[in-house]
């Protein structure tokens, strides 16, 4: 089965090429053609991604992530080279086992979305209390929508003895970081 998709998918690419040429070939001028072009590029990206969402809704982002990797690593052949490797795939380029790495990764990347939309909001509104609730209200979605099967408050617990944890390492190494200092 695998061989014959693979078949069919490079049938496919060779058409679809073929059609892309002929498209660009009838835009003489630059930058006329490089817009067509991301045009098309865009709807038939967001128009495959959409047509595997209605298969899987969880797909979506995961796609959208594969895309800008492939954007970021300079091509399909760095991302297919990546995907047939020992080593896992991954935009952040962290290693496969390295826990903290990810998690720093996450926290990092969540955070600065979260502060890039809080300036998003009117003036009155960027404050930390809005973000501390923006927070609270992620955390309240991701625990209803992916953890149904476990015991939510259980994990509010746990979730809140490892920020009390991170706090007090956090406050320990402020307080070491002064005493090198001095």
């Amino acid at each position: 089965m695998s061989k014959e998709i693979d078949e069919n998918f490079l049938v496919a690419m060779a058409g679809a090429v073929a059609h892309i040429q002929d498209y660009s070939g009838q835009y003489q001028d630059r930058k006329e053609r490089q817009l067509k072009l991301k045009i098309l590029l865009l709807s038939i990206v967001s128009s495959a991604i959409e047509i595997e969402n209605v298969q899987d809704p969880t797909s979506a982002a995961n796609l959208w992530s594969f895309m800008e990797a492939s954007a970021k690593q300079k091509g399909l052949d760095h991302v297919t080279e990546l995907l047939h490797s020992e080593r896992s795939y991954s935009v952040s380029e962290i290693e496969d086992h390295d826990v903290p790495s990810g998690m720093n990764y996450l926290g990092q990347k969540l955070y600065l979305s979260l502060y890039k939309h809080l300036l998003d909001l009117p003036q009155s509104l960027q404050t930390s209390e809005i973000l501390l609730r923006a927070v609270e209200t992620l955390l309240t979605n991701l625990l209803h929508q992916q953890f149904q099967d476990e015991n939510q408050h259980q994990l509010i617990d746990s979730f809140a003895e490892h920020v009390h944890l991170s706090l007090r390492d956090l406050q320990n190494r402020k307080i070491a970081g002064s005493y090198e200092r001095n």
